[in-house]
């Protein structure tokens, strides 16, 4: 039920300072909107991964997998890759975020960059890369994520993971959305 104004607009005010408010059966305190419910952490790493191709291609190890407590649920996306190289020519590395619901197939949901370590030249040069994303599925069914790589211009070498040493992370932050009680 709806608590609203008498002209539909405007402030409601529920008891005045130093008064207890009671909440009605099986409603707890603090399952608002806004309330970090889950955290999935994902660190990857695997040897050096390199493509020479503009056909976009899964970085070996992303996919992170979440069940959302509810339907509501908000999910904010950090994703952090080291080791990102351009190795030849005046090429660049494009990245993008992608994103399966339940038994369906997967989508982009964020071009993340396509001009990533572009400079015009030819020399070889190293990055990390990490990036934000808001994002609202609007199931409670498995969510799957993934990043995916490719080489921009001429199809010269990129690479994650360049020395086998570096490592990857996707970490999924849920968060309440409305619910209904």
């Amino acid at each position: 039920q709806n608590i609203e104004t008498s002209s539909g607009s405007g402030t409601i005010t529920l008891g005045q300072s130093g008064e207890t408010i009671a909440l009605g059966s099986g409603v707890t305190p603090g399952t608002g909107v806004g309330k970090l419910i889950n955290v999935v952490n994902n660190v990857y790493g695997t040897s050096n991964q390199t493509i020479s191709t503009s056909t976009f291609t899964d970085i070996t190890g992303s996919e992170t997998t979440v069940t959302p407590r509810n339907s509501s649920s908000k999910f904010l996306i950090n994703f952090t890759q080291h080791g990102v190289r351009k190795t030849t020519n005046s090429t660049y590395v494009g990245l993008r975020l992608m994103r399966k619901i339940g038994s369906g197939s997967y989508s982009e949901i964020e071009f993340i960059t396509n001009g990533h370590l572009y400079d015009g030249t030819t020399g070889a040069q190293t990055s990390m890369l990490a990036f934000e994303y808001y994002d609202s599925p609007a199931t409670s069914d498995e969510v799957n994520y993934k990043v995916q790589f490719r080489s921009g211009t001429n199809n010269a070498n990129v690479s994650v993971f360049v020395d086998g040493t570096e490592y990857g992370a996707i970490i999924l932050k849920e968060i309440a959305g409305w619910a209904v009680f």
